[in-house]
């Protein structure tokens, strides 16, 4: 709608462009394509545009331009990860498939990832395979920048990939690296399943239920699950 981009999409010569862009951390939005967007709404939208001086067009396209901007960072700071508190994860999402990993600095890695889940890895890995992962890293690099043939497949890589298909793909064994970040690449569950079964107990077996049997009370629970599931 918008056509936001990441701010790397962008050539070096038109960063330094004057107000062409409308920029917000990582992200930015050319001010033309608001202006188009505002036309596509409408001969009223053109109107009321046209009708504005020079200023207030400025002013109207970098308001739409902030609004377009909240929303993309908005969306980008959503948090799918939990904390063991059950409470959103003040972390990053880390990055966890090839095309990600190949940009990502040795030290960085080091320092952002395996620094931080350390502890959890000592607890069911030895020294030794927690720093086969801090190797595999560095060749999948030399192998992306020196190997054709591996270029090729992890720059193939599309959004609608699932984890397993972009690592699938590569044909040399990065098993330990993969194990990693198929470990970060989990969503831990929450209690909201749980807490939904005890709403729906609470609800039907009320003040003037409480002889429902057990027998009565799965019946129901399952009739309510096999609303939920699609039809075969």
């Amino acid at each position: 709608m918008f056509k936001v981009k990441g701010i790397i999409e962008i050539d070096d010569h038109e960063k330094h462009i004057e107000n062409k862009f409308y920029v917000d951390g990582n992200w930015c939005v050319e001010h033309q394509h608001i202006i188009e967007h505002i036309k596509d709404q409408g001969s009223f939208s053109q109107e009321c545009y046209v009708g504005l001086d020079e200023e207030n067009q400025k002013d109207m396209v970098l308001q739409i331009s902030q609004f377009a901007l909240f929303i993309v960072v908005g969306c980008d700071r959503i948090k799918a990860k939990w904390d063991g508190n059950n409470n959103t994860s003040e972390l990053d999402t880390p990055p966890i498939v090839s095309h990600e990993l190949v940009k990502v600095a040795p030290r960085h890695f080091i320092s952002n990832m395996l620094n931080v889940y350390w502890p959890y890895l000592d607890r069911f890995w030895s020294k030794k395979e927690i720093n086969e992962i801090e190797t595999k890293q560095r060749d999948l690099i030399k192998r992306y920048y020196n190997d054709q043939h591996i270029e090729q497949i992890i720059d193939l890589y599309k959004h609608t990939m699932s984890f397993n298909e972009t690592w699938d793909k590569i044909d040399v064994p990065f098993n330990r690296l993969r194990q990693f970040c198929d470990g970060l690449a989990t969503v831990f569950l929450n209690t909201m399943f749980v807490e939904l079964d005890f709403s729906i107990l609470k609800w039907e077996k009320d003040d003037n239920r409480t002889s429902m049997t057990n027998l009565t009370l799965e019946g129901i629970f399952q009739y309510k699950q096999m609303n939920h599931i699609p039809i075969m």
